[in-house]
């Protein structure tokens, strides 16, 4: 081992510090690296990262002032993965006021993560100022920290959305969450952002985008619109192909094959290909489902509604286990439209063919044969208005669920 290698090594295990002879940063990082155990590097939270360089940092290491406000970066950031964001946005602003041009992207890029750590750990996120707060005192960050910082806030707003929703679905009617435009908008800014940039860079920006977009109840075709507007980024042709779900892709194209026997006790089977001239509402359910059993009333009364405009048919993916439960669970509900299955519950193709991942699942099917809109489970009282949307009809009047059963969409 060199000796000025050996000399910081005794430095890190005495921790005091040492005028030491010249070292490079790479010197200084490498030491750091193996000083640490595996388990520092695997336990979440760990401080021994920032205790070994926090220790160096006391004595001269021989290094230039820029590798120095380098090492300090590095400080800050082992701060940040130790879940002390305070320390960390105390330093880098230390950093900022003499750090050199080269050194303002990564300065802005630590100061916005060690403000995503401490909101993420706040007792209130709404409280928590702005992401751009975190480096407007910095000087210019350039575009990547900027974009950052705008992704970031974008990321708060729509964790404080779900938690809205969350609040409403348990009964809280008067829990509003941010504008999405809002979000929408600190996103577009961030692409902007990154355009003269890698195209990989802009992909996760597009992504959360489309999330936005789909938390905000954005139509697949909406979506897609989006995509084409942006065809000519590259990133943009990056998400094209992942960007909707398998349901989605369905929408426009011809409803795949649903035949199957009734499971509902009454005989015959039932194939959706002799339906045509009639919309079709395809429910995909199971016995044991709380939020199944909380759709019930909501999709049989569509039934009930108009059954001269709509036909309702429900696909259960129960098993050979749970099949036998069907007609007591038919006749409890209330249930008259045909209930039809494999009786082999997550084994069956339909779930597959249909690019149904949970249940409960509602997907419209034209009178033509086509997939006319997926993703229509909601909160009981507003399934009915979406489906009359999708059918384009005046909004139906909400269903009432029982009391009894919380809903988990």
């Amino acid at each position: 081992m060199p000796v000025r290698i050996a000399l910081l090594a005794g430095c890190v295990l005495t921790c005091l510090p040492l005028t030491l002879p010249a070292a490079s940063l790479d010197d200084v990082r490498k030491l750091v690296a193996e000083s640490l155990k595996p388990e520092d590097t695997e336990e979440p939270d760990s401080p021994a990262r920032a205790k070994v360089l926090r220790d160096l940092l006391k004595g001269d290491l021989g290094l230039k002032s820029g590798e120095v406000a380098e090492l300090r970066l590095d400080l800050a950031e082992a701060l940040v993965d130790a879940n002390d964001p305070e320390a960390a946005e105390k330093l880098v602003r230390e950093i900022a006021a003499g750090a050199a041009p080269a050194l303002r992207e990564r300065i802005g890029l630590v100061a916005v993560a060690a403000w995503q750590k401490r909101w993420r750990r706040a007792q209130d996120p709404a409280s928590i100022l702005p992401a751009e707060d975190a480096v407007k005192d910095l000087g210019d960050c350039g575009p990547k920290a900027a974009a950052r910082a705008q992704v970031a806030e974008a990321e708060r707003l729509i964790a404080l959305q779900a938690g809205a929703r969350a609040a409403r679905l348990a009964g809280d009617k008067n829990a509003a969450g941010p504008d999405p435009a809002g979000i929408l908008a600190r996103l577009d800014r961030a692409l902007v952002l990154l355009r003269d940039g890698r195209a990989d860079e802009r992909v996760p920006v597009y992504a959360l985008r489309l999330l936005a977009m789909e938390r905000s109840g954005a139509k697949p075709d909406a979506i897609q619109a989006f995509l084409t507007e942006h065809a000519s980024d590259p990133a943009a042709q990056m998400m094209g192909e992942t960007a909707m779900t398998g349901g989605q892709k369905l929408v426009g194209q011809q409803a795949p094959k649903l035949a199957a026997k009734r499971l509902d006790g009454k005989p015959g089977n039932v194939d959706l290909a002799t339906s045509a001239g009639k919309p079709v509402l395809v429910w995909f359910f199971t016995t044991w489902s709380d939020p199944c059993t909380l759709l019930a009333p909501v999709v049989q009364q569509l039934a009930t509604d108009a059954p001269s405009q709509l036909q309702v048919v429900a696909v259960s993916l129960d098993n050979k286990d749970t099949v036998p439960r069907i007609p007591a669970w038919v006749e409890r509900h209330g249930v008259t439209f045909p209930v039809i299955g494999d009786a082999i519950g997550w084994d069956t193709d339909l779930d597959d063919a249909w690019h149904v991942d949970a249940v409960p699942a509602l997907i419209l099917v034209t009178a033509a044969g086509k997939v006319a809109a997926v993703d229509l489970v909601a909160a009981p009282d507003q399934v009915a208005a979406k489906v009359a949307t999708a059918l384009g009809q005046p909004a139906a009047q909400p269903v009432k669920p029982p009391a009894d059963v919380p809903f988990v969409p």
